[in-house]
């Protein structure tokens, strides 16, 4: 279902790969594409990655690998040799993010000739917030088997109340699912009206992906009939209006 207005922090596609060339340098048409999505000019990183051997006679080794990172006003693209990560801060409606998705993809499958992806997820991080109210008052709003742990231990000072559930599908779709008040405050005690829906749909591949858009409309569907029984009436009312 989509809704008027939504709780999104942000919204994040990632594919995961192998592309040793990465080290190097980033294709120059893919720095200027991912550079016109953004609107923003590429900033290079070099993130230290060690390699620890479990063998004594082995010393460990560290080099640094370059992250090629776009931070626009909207969107923004993480690039390394091993992963590919496109973020949504202002998500309205998947028209206007998968097509982002799909067309630096597209371009990897080119520039690239196609590599072998391990991993692709769609996450979707919700953070429901009110500036006013009971600080664990989402009576109406969340499912009460979501809050009836945090409820039963509000009053001994929590600072932190976060639950995990891990689902698998029988449609290769797993998904890690973290709900609760994460408490942006912590380690101080929780005062904020604050609570957390954070899916992570996520499928494990084998291969290249020419047509990424059936996997983004499954996570998303998949994400959404999730979200839809994770909240109550009161909620979808806020979020029709």
């Amino acid at each position: 279902m989509h809704y008027t207005r939504n709780f999104l922090n942000n919204v994040v596609f990632q594919a995961s790969f192998n592309i040793d060339s990465l080290k190097q340098a980033l294709d120059k048409t893919i720095m200027e594409l991912c550079s016109k999505l953004t609107g923003a000019e590429m900033v290079e990183r070099r993130l230290m990655n060690v390699t620890v051997s479990m063998v004594e006679s082995q010393v460990s080794t560290a080099e640094k690998i370059p992250s090629y990172v776009f931070i626009g006003d909207r969107f923004r693209i993480h690039i390394q040799n091993d992963t590919l990560k496109i973020i949504d801060t202002k998500y309205s409606h998947h028209n206007d993010f998968h097509p982002i998705a799909i067309e630096v993809l597209t371009a990897f499958n080119i520039q690239y000739k196609k590599p072998k992806i391990t991993r692709i997820s769609l996450r979707y991080l919700n953070i429901i917030k009110f500036p006013e109210g009971d600080t664990y008052d989402f009576d109406g709003l969340i499912n009460p088997t979501l809050l009836a742990a945090t409820l039963d231990y509000k009053d001994l000072g929590l600072s932190r109340s976060v639950g995990t559930l891990n689902i698998k599908g029988e449609d290769d779709l797993n998904v890690k699912f973290i709900y609760g008040y994460t408490n942006p405050e912590y380690p101080n005690k929780i005062v904020k009206r604050e609570f957390i829906l954070d899916y992570d749909c996520y499928k494990i591949v084998n291969d290249s992906i020419l047509d990424i858009q059936p996997f983004l409309m499954e996570m998303k569907d998949k994400i959404n009939t999730l979200f839809d029984k994770s909240i109550l009436q009161g909620l979808k009312d806020i979020m029709n209006t």
